[in-house]
């Protein structure tokens, strides 16, 4: 028996991070019109040190990728690794540095992406609609509702909504350098995701 209206649900369950969300409430008894679509992916738990970006969206585009790109581990040829649906791991001398975790290609994700030890340098957290890749004018992107939490621990420690009324099929959302967080929270178009720096 709510009032008609916008609520924040706050979501909860041991071995996960709290969470909240803003769900709409039509008002009226039970059993009534059930609103779709308000569904809340939470965040396992990891270690103190770990950060993991989380991305959910709506129902259209069916395929958003996440993508991290970061410095590589010490000794590493490589000066830079990246991290998406196609290389699922980074590891170097059987330490894992960085994972995808979920890959979903049928709307509302989550897909995660954890870092598990940190090197000195800038990490991007990108999402890249495959549905557009050589479509430079769609911006389905932008009306996806798509959203990224970011969390270290077990605590949200930042999260970011998609920019709105923009064309673009990438979607870069943040840097991190030293597990500190600065926005970029900007959309652009990318033929590919291959190369992305």
């Amino acid at each position: 028996n709510l009032a008609a209206g916008h609520y924040t649900a706050r979501v909860t369950l041991s071995g996960y991070a709290t969470g909240s969300f803003t769900v709409l409430c039509e008002g009226g008894n039970f059993g009534g019109n059930v609103i779709a679509d308000q569904n809340y992916a939470l965040s396992p738990e990891m270690e103190s040190d770990h950060v993991r970006a989380v991305l959910t969206w709506g129902e259209a585009p069916s395929d958003l990728d996440a993508i991290l790109t970061g410095p590589a581990a010490p000794h590493d040829r490589a000066t830079r690794f990246q991290i998406d649906s196609m290389n699922g791991l980074y590891s170097y001398n059987a330490l894992v540095y960085a994972e995808h975790e979920t890959d979903d290609v049928d709307g509302f994700g989550p897909e995660g992406i954890a870092i598990c030890e940190q090197v000195f340098g800038t990490y991007r957290f990108y999402v890249y609609n495959i549905n557009a890749q050589f479509l430079p004018d769609n911006a389905d992107l932008a009306r996806s509702g798509a959203r990224v939490e970011v969390y270290m621990g077990g605590t949200l420690i930042d999260n970011f909504p998609v920019p709105a009324g923009h064309a673009g099929n990438l979607w870069t959302v943040f840097e991190m350098r030293g597990g500190s967080i600065s926005p970029v929270n900007e959309l652009s178009y990318a033929g590919s995701w291959s190369d992305l720096e």
